[in-house]
């Protein structure tokens, strides 16, 4: 790997030190603590926002807990909604389980389970690209509210 990366960087291979570097790199990867690419995604959502949280390597260390607590559960409306959501998305899950569950004894049949998950997924992957590019145009007031809103009535 020394010589691919000597090729590719030249005589700037030795200034910048990216043998030490890439050995570095190596044996990060060898001990298995690769970095996570979601919370690496979420930590330059932070710093994007004014809340340090540190190094942006992927890893959750004590500055990217901080900064996630102080971001988002500082503010009480936020922490409702976040709780309203969690409590909606775990009746959403006990439903499918159900229902699931409900159709297999009825007809004990797994071709059937397979075709009621392609029912509830494809509208999923059929809309989204859709629902992306109104959410994207409208307000968020108004988005954020009008699914919930149903179930009022």
């Amino acid at each position: 790997m020394d010589g691919l990366a000597k090729g590719y960087n030249g005589s700037s291979y030795w200034q910048n030190r990216y043998d030490v570097k890439l050995a570095e790199q190596y044996q990060r990867f060898a001990s298995g603590s690769l970095p996570n690419l979601e919370m690496r995604t979420a930590q330059v959502a932070l710093l994007f926002l004014g809340y340090a949280s540190g190094k942006i390597d992927g890893v959750i260390g004590p500055r990217t807990r901080a900064a996630i607590k102080n971001c988002a559960f500082r503010h009480r409306d936020y922490l409702i909604f976040w709780c309203g959501l969690l409590l909606g998305h775990t009746g959403t899950l006990i439903q499918t389980t159900a229902q699931s569950w409900l159709l297999f004894q009825l007809t004990n049949a797994p071709f059937y389970l397979g075709l009621e998950g392609l029912c509830l997924g494809l509208p999923r992957v059929l809309f989204s690209a859709l629902g992306g590019a109104i959410v994207d145009r409208a307000d968020r007031k108004i988005i954020l509210s009008l699914p919930k809103s149903r179930f009022c009535s």
